[in-house]
């Protein structure tokens, strides 16, 4: 067989590898929660230059209900879902158990709506629910405190609070969540406003029933002082081959915006994706060219 019949087979085995690669790593990656509202709705995350208050966050909710109700949006049940959430530290301890210090990420709104964590017994708690005396805790907190996961129902201390465990969740084994906490134990609570919260990150399922809508309405509320993210929309095609000439750039930081550890995994993902779809361009490419090339020395 002719070397360039060889190379053609080669390539052309390469090109249906890197494609299958690519769309397999997709749709790993792919975030469905936001779709899991409807086709159209859109998920949005804000990251402001400047830590929000509570007060902060009912303004802008405020400002996007005005904004849906002047557009004409109404629904029987509603219309948007938000979370919002900030990170700190807590001293932590159960029973008997000496003290120790733990990551502490305060949660509110429907934030166990739109994230997901690998629960190993328990549920997690709600905006909603009766009590506001539940919390989350990871499975490296929960044998240092009991001795195992099955700690549901169990008191706990946190910062001279009182507790009751919810549900037990596995540490996300990633890079990111392995840059923010180590391999400190980590605490998930209900946000209380009396606790003068600051928050680092916001993030909004609303509808979008054209393209670009709900990003342009949560832009506006949120100001020029915030990073806004369309989620829904990360992974899409369009946005990969935009993000294919940004990656020399992609380190530069010209803002004052700490992002939590979901948000720079998925920032690493969509540069991952961004070179394998680059690569697989390539060998596409490669392997159009063998074929033509083929075809026109057969003409000769």
């Amino acid at each position: 067989m002719k070397i360039r019949y060889v190379v053609f087979i080669c390539l052309l085995a390469l090109a249906l590898i890197s494609v299958g690669v690519f769309f397999g790593m997709r749709e790993a990656f792919s975030d469905t929660r936001a779709s899991s509202f409807g086709n159209d709705y859109a998920r949005i995350a804000i990251y402001p230059e400047e830590l929000i208050t509570y007060d902060g966050v009912n303004a802008f909710r405020v400002n996007i209900d005005e904004r849906l109700i002047s557009d004409s949006h109404s629904a029987e049940g509603r219309l948007w879902y938000d979370g919002f959430i900030s990170f700190g530290k807590a001293s932590v301890s159960a029973l008997e158990s000496a003290s120790f210090m733990a990551e502490k990420i305060t949660v509110g709104g429907d934030f166990f709506t739109l994230y997901d964590l690998d629960f190993l017994s328990g549920t997690p708690f709600y905006s909603d629910d009766n009590y506001s005396d539940r919390i989350v805790i990871d499975e490296r907190c929960s044998f240092r405190l009991f001795g195992s996961v099955d700690s549901v129902d169990m008191p706990v201390t946190v910062d001279s609070k009182e507790y009751y465990v919810a549900g037990v969740f596995r540490a996300e084994d990633s890079k990111a969540w392995e840059l923010q906490f180590g391999e400190a134990p980590v605490v998930i609570l209900p946000d209380r406003i009396a606790d003068g919260n600051l928050y680092s990150a916001y993030e909004i399922v609303l509808p979008d029933p054209v393209n670009n809508y709900a990003l342009g309405v949560v832009s506006e509320a949120a100001g020029e002082n915030a990073v806004t993210v369309d989620v829904t929309g990360r992974y899409s095609l369009k946005n990969l081959f935009s993000h294919i000439s940004e990656l020399p750039y992609r380190s530069y930081v010209t803002r004052d915006v700490a992002f939590p550890w979901f948000e720079n995994n998925a920032r690493g993902n969509l540069d991952t994706l961004s070179i394998v779809l680059a690569l697989t361009l390539i060998s596409v490419t490669a392997f159009a060219v063998s074929g033509v090339y083929i075809i026109i020395r057969r003409k000769k």
